[in-house]
């Protein structure tokens, strides 16, 4: 159940740095739960971050294209 309840949250935060940041994909990696960014064509590409509020407020930083 609570492996259910952190698989929902995971998504929920990607969904919204989908929404804040279009053109990335997101994910985080296991077991060091870093997340990460990624962004094909266009340099910056990768971001790396220790959690999604971290990665959001990185990903701020980079202008849009």
């Amino acid at each position: 159940m609570a492996q259910e309840a952190h698989t929902e949250e995971v998504a929920a935060e990607k969904a919204l740095l989908r929404e804040q940041f279009p053109g990335w994909n997101f994910i985080i990696a296991r077991p060091s739960g870093r997340w990460w960014a990624l962004r094909p064509g266009v340099g910056p590409s990768t971001v790396v971050a220790d959690s999604s509020a971290e990665l959001a407020a990185e990903l701020a930083k980079i202008p849009a294209t």
